[in-house]
């Protein structure tokens, strides 16, 4: 228990430690916004008290901006569910942590937001799904109702049973039927044949992949931005435009030596900062 102590209050002094790193360096930038998105309220002319109420609303403004900010809601409430696991004596809630892996690599975020961003195609599709597990269930409910175990007896549970086993069983709905009920070897059922294999082809088979085609086609355009932004940072001079070979090629220095001499990016921006 000591040491579980320990690593809580790592937890709680390393979270605030960041929110509290990020706060010094991004503060003073939404602070700048702020006021120039408020320069004219500010420099209107007023007494003194009204003179501290506008700085105190343009400080407010600041600060808002700044607690909704994704990374500082995330990190202050890595530390609040750390001080809760730890104080509170709950663990459980350490479990939280664990998704700063998606923080420190990109690759975990693009995974998630593969997901996110084809979101209206990805619900469309679930609608089209549900709609054809809806139409079985009615077949279901007309033809098949005795086979599913009284769970079939009106459309409310026709439907959650069918939709259910479809993606459950091993085979779909179909093959949940046939581990539950008895065939007769004597008598083949072509409308449960036909019944069974349009399930398990349309809802198991197609409307799955369509769903996993539409996440991966997503992920795979995002790996490529990013490997495509990440060679056009190494490959290419940001000043000039030349490429590594071509410098290379027509040069006798290294593409290294280049970007670090002949074009440093940071002395264009000093030099872009002193005019100014």
């Amino acid at each position: 228990m000591q040491v579980f102590f320990i690593c809580g209050i790592i937890m709680i002094v390393c979270s605030t430690f960041v929110v509290l790193f990020f706060l010094l360096k991004k503060g003073p930038l939404y602070l700048r916004e702020a006021w120039r998105e408020n320069k004219e309220f500010i420099e209107k002319k007023a007494g003194c008290l009204f003179q501290l109420i506008k700085y105190g609303i343009v400080m407010l403004k600041c600060i808002l901006r700044v607690l909704m900010n994704v990374q500082v809601i995330y990190y202050l409430g890595y530390g609040v569910l750390a001080f809760i696991a730890t104080l509170v004596k709950l663990p459980f809630f350490f479990c939280f942590h664990l998704t700063e892996f998606l923080i420190r690599y990109p690759t975990l975020r693009n995974i998630l937001r593969s997901a996110w961003v084809p979101k209206t195609q990805l619900a469309l599709t679930l609608m089209l799904v549900f709609l054809i597990a809806y139409f079985f269930a009615i077949v279901a409910y007309v033809f098949f109702g005795d086979l599913y175990d009284g769970r079939c007896e009106n459309m409310y549970y026709c439907f959650f049973e069918t939709f259910d086993r479809t993606f459950k069983a091993n085979g779909g709905v179909g093959g949940w039927i046939i581990d539950n009920v008895d065939q007769d070897p004597k008598n083949y059922d072509f409308g449960r044949f036909a019944f069974d294999n349009t399930n398990n082809i349309l809802l198991v088979m197609i409307a799955m992949q369509i769903l996993a085609g539409i996440i991966i086609d997503t992920f795979g355009e995002m790996r490529d931005s990013e490997h495509e932004k990440l060679t056009d940072i190494r490959e290419i001079c940001f000043i000039c435009g030349f490429s590594r070979e071509y410098i290379e090629k027509n040069s006798d220095q290294e593409f290294s030596q280049h970007i670090r001499g002949d074009h440093y990016l940071w002395n264009y921006l000093y030099y872009l900062f002193y005019i100014e």
